[in-house]
């Protein structure tokens, strides 16, 4: 799910004692290799590879207990199915200049080798990278963020094929705690050692041997949004909104979907092969990706051949949300409940609150000229990618791309990734990583 303000015509009313361990391993800290930390070699300015040696969850207990919070907000809506040896993912986010990590690590220190890609703290800019490429000049925030980077994964596989991502979910919702402005997860295992939600996935591809057993080892943590002092954090900036995540693990021949709805974690496993941003163990008013999801599901059978699959993931690339003209005769978006959770205007100009169950009911009684030529300036601009228009800090009146597209070769260990919606002839141009 995603949190915006959209052009013209959306107002928003508005990604204990803890000890954040892989599996116990607490290896001694080194930065990252400054001289590996390289602008990707393809013309994307706000890719990155890096190269980790080495990293500590003693930082992440270090952060989470020192009360520093991500002042910025962020969120993101996106997608990602599972088919037999192939995993496909599109990352959704505001038209930004947020920059995007490529993160290798290697089979030390008790943990095993992976490759994925992580998204810092949802907000962080070419200045701060280039301090911290270069060493010089370096704030408190980017020392924290260069400790942090390889924990930021979003999507990765791990040198056992087990591959896994979390999207957006909107936890507002679900964990009303009483008393509270915001909502966001105590902990589901109380009494077990603690696991920030929003560093799932470097766990998972630290530790696990399949994905069944990344199952297992998220059941015998307690996962949770709090430090020892009873604090809430947020790296990625979303909880403050009321969004957590959920995660989908996978390897050649199982996938799970894990959930925490009101503390409890849900496991899906028969028939859990695809993931948006609304809950599927409890659909809420303010989830979306209906649409995509029946794409996915309705074209599922392609995802089979690596071609394939890579040509499914472009069926749910962000910008035609806003394209009034998708296809012949539409009257509509044609992804409605993208907008749920915003208040709207309708032709009689009352406000309304678009929710799950009414965005496409309510887009088929108010569509007018004004939402229509709306829709068309953001298509427009995601369209022509003018870098003139993207958004200097995590929201403002912009639209939304799909920031990043994975497609996963488990059997190889092999990652396909285009950024920025890139394409060539009409396709997604993936280049491949491989670990």
């Amino acid at each position: 799910m995603k949190f915006r303000k959209f052009v013209l015509m959306f107002a928003i009313p508005c990604f204990v004692g803890v000890s954040l361990t892989g599996c116990g391993n607490n290896p001694k800290h080194h930065n990252m290799l400054r001289k590996d930390f390289l602008l990707a070699n393809n013309g994307l300015d706000y890719l990155y590879e890096v190269t980790y040696n080495d990293y500590s969850w003693d930082d992440v207990t270090e952060w989470m207990n020192s009360g520093i919070k991500n002042t910025n907000s962020g969120a993101f809506g996106c997608s990602s199915v599972h088919n037999g040896n192939f995993y496909g993912r599109s990352f959704d986010f505001f038209f930004t200049d947020m920059c995007e990590f490529v993160i290798r690590t290697n089979n030390e220190n008790g943990h095993y080798a992976s490759i994925g890609v992580a998204i810092g703290d949802c907000n962080l800019k070419k200045e701060s990278v280039n301090r911290i490429q270069s060493g010089q000049n370096l704030t408190e925030k980017d020392k924290l963020d260069e400790k942090l980077i390889p924990f930021s994964l979003v999507d990765g596989i791990n040198e056992n094929g087990v591959v896994c991502n979390t999207n957006v979910v909107p936890a507002k919702d679900l964990i009303p705690h009483e008393g509270e402005e915001k909502y966001f997860t105590h902990g589901t295992n109380p009494g077990k050692e603690d696991l920030f939600y929003q560093f799932m996935p470097r766990f998972i591809l630290d530790n696990a041997v399949s994905a069944k057993h990344a199952v297992e080892l998220l059941k015998n943590r307690n996962i949770t949004a709090m430090n020892k002092n009873g604090k809430q954090c947020d790296y990625f900036g979303v909880s403050k909104m009321g969004y957590e995540l959920h995660c989908m693990i996978a390897d050649r021949n199982d996938t799970y979907i894990v959930e925490i709805v009101d503390d409890n974690l849900h496991v899906l496993h028969s028939g859990a092969s695809i993931m948006t941003n609304y809950y599927l163990t409890n659909p809420s008013p303010s989830g979306a990706g209906f649409e995509r999801y029946s794409t996915l599901f309705d074209n599922y059978d392609e995802g089979k051949t690596l071609e394939g699959m890579k040509n499914l993931i472009h069926r749910v690339k962000y910008s035609p949300c806003y394209n009034p003209n998708w296809q012949e005769g539409a009257t509509h978006p044609m992804w409605p409940t993208e907008f749920a959770g915003n208040d709207i205007i309708n032709k009689e100009g009352i406000t309304q609150h678009l929710t799950f169950y009414n965005a496409q009911e309510w887009f088929d009684n108010n569509w007018n000229d004004k939402i229509a030529n709306s829709l068309q300036a953001a298509y427009d601009t995601v369209k022509d990618k003018d870098d003139t228009k993207r958004a200097t800090s995590g929201g403002g009146a912009v639209p939304w791309i799909s920031t990043h597209a994975s497609v996963f070769d488990i059997e190889s260990r092999a990652m396909h990734l285009v950024t920025q919606e890139k394409e060539v002839n009409g396709a997604y141009d993936f280049k491949e990583y491989r670990l």
